[in-house]
C-alpha cells in the first residue's frame, strides 16, 4: 500500500494524470479479489504491483484502443484449504493467450455460487492473468 501512495504522490508532483477512461482499461481482477478478501493475497506484506505488466493495444491507424493490466497469478493465494473460499484452477485447455480470473463456467469448472472464482489458464499455462 505504501508504494501505491508514493506512486500517486510522485505522479501528482510531476503533473502526470491518468488519461484513460474505464472503457479503455481491462485487467486488475487479482486486485479486485484482494480488495474483496485480503486472504487471497499470497504475501500480504509485499506489494505485487511492481511485477505487473501493462499492454497498450493500438488500432491500425495508431490510436490507443485498449490498455490491459496483467498480473502474475502466482501472487494469488488460492486458499485451497477452505472449500468455500477456494479459487479453483481450471483444467480445460483454453486457447486464450492469457489466464483469466473470473466465475465463467467452462468444461471443467461450474460456479457453485456468485462468489465462485476460477483461474482459467491460457495457452502453455500462461503466468499472466488479466
Amino acid at each position: 500500500m505504501f508504494n501505491d501512495i508514493k506512486q500517486r504522490v510522485a505522479f501528482h508532483m510531476f503533473g502526470l494524470q491518468r488519461k484513460f477512461t474505464p472503457s479503455q482499461f481491462e485487467g486488475g481482477s487479482l486486485y479486485a479479489l484482494h480488495k474483496h478478501n485480503a486472504k487471497y493475497n499470497r504475501m500480504p506484506l509485499f506489494s505485487h504491483r511492481g511485477s505487473d505488466c501493462f499492454v497498450a493495444c493500438y488500432t491500425a491507424s495508431g490510436l490507443l484502443k485498449l490498455k490491459c493490466r496483467l498480473s502474475l497469478w502466482r501472487c494469488l493465494d488460492r486458499i485451497e484449504r477452505d472449500d468455500d473460499l477456494c479459487v479453483r484452477l481450471c483444467e480445460t485447455n483454453h486457447k486464450d493467450c492469457l489466464s483469466r480470473l473470473d466465475g465463467t463456467a467452462c468444461m471443467t469448472f461450474q460456479p457453485t455460487g456468485p462468489a465462485s472464482q476460477c483461474v482459467h489458464r491460457g495457452v502453455n499455462a500462461s503466468p499472466w492473468i488479466l
